[in-house]
């Protein structure tokens, strides 16, 4: 890809000595050009007006080709407050807010502009870097949870994986690759967030001019219990112990459980198993001493639930 940002000069002369280049170029972005006013004639822009021909070869070309006009860039400004932040800033600000007073005071004086047009910049911020814009939305989707749901309903949406298909330090990669997870508690926040999810993405996505393919799956439903079954089960487990909690506070993990529940009642319950990680952590132990407690639980439900006639 190219980006030039003045006279098509050089560039028609390259098509022309090697012509064999037109078809490993992928797109031309230029700054140039305008289909409004124009800033060396009152029609025509100053890259394209000092050479004509050469910009006509390159259209002519057949290689994609942007155009990024002063009817897009007239609408970028560097105004005075952007200056006065950069003034402060060192003296790499300073520099630069200073080679920008210039520029400031033309335009002002000369097109009435609130600030001076970021010209080339423009034309170099349309080749997209597709980790910027995932970076953003990456940030966007937390707002699911802070911003969109009821905070008194659970919800997790967790971007796990970011992906580009080159691992270079210095090269910008056309696609990246995000992967979520997202945990509810409500089957109806589950259908609410997916919508945000989608129109999140998308959004940011054309705000940066990028585009985006969305697989949204869903995976697990909410692990539900009914209220009468697990009544059932904490009764059974007070005949088994007295240490039993009955108000378990509620875990994001999923659970294949839940599809069985999605088709019959029924209760899914935790088995106490001493001071150890999490079932699936690498330090979790299994302690042999719950065995005697699980069976009981098991054979208290079939003798509750079903007794001998």
């Amino acid at each position: 890809m190219l980006v030039p940002t003045g006279p098509l000069t050089n560039v028609a002369l390259l098509l022309e000595r090697h012509p064999d280049v037109s078809g490993r170029l992928e797109a031309i972005v230029w700054m140039g050009g305008a289909v409004g006013e124009g800033n060396a004639t009152p029609a025509a822009e100053f890259n394209a007006f000092v050479d004509p021909e050469a910009a006509a070869a390159v259209f002519a070309s057949g290689i994609p080709l942007t155009m990024i006009g002063l009817d897009v860039t007239h609408k970028a400004l560097f105004t005075r407050a952007h200056a006065e932040r950069l003034r402060g800033a060192g003296r790499a600000g300073r520099f630069v807010a200073e080679l920008s007073d210039f520029f400031q005071l033309f335009h002002e004086r000369s097109y009435g502009f609130a600030g001076s047009p970021i010209h080339d910049a423009m034309a170099v911020a349309h080749v997209i870097d597709p980790t910027l814009v995932a970076s953003h939305v990456v940030v966007a989707l937390q707002s699911v949870a802070s911003r969109n749901v009821d905070p008194l309903k659970q919800v997790v949406v967790s971007v796990c994986t970011f992906r580009t298909e080159s691992e270079a330090f210095n090269v910008i990669p056309q696609t990246v690759l995000l992967r979520a997870s997202i945990r509810t508690m409500d089957p109806e926040v589950q259908d609410f967030v997916e919508g945000r999810i989608k129109a999140i993405v998308e959004n940011t996505c054309a705000a940066f001019g990028a585009t985006a393919e969305i697989d949204y799956r869903r995976g697990y439903p909410v692990t539900m219990n009914a209220e009468e079954n697990t009544g059932y089960a904490v009764e059974a487990a007070k005949r088994v112990t007295e240490n039993v909690d009955a108000d378990a506070v509620p875990l994001m993990g999923s659970e294949d459980f839940s599809f069985m529940l999605n088709a019959r009642p029924g209760a899914y319950i935790f088995l106490g198993n001493g001071d150890t990680a999490m079932v699936h952590h690498p330090k979790y132990n299994f302690d042999d001493n719950a065995i005697p407690f699980g069976s009981s639980w098991y054979a208290e439900m079939v003798e509750s639930r079903m007794p001998a006639a």
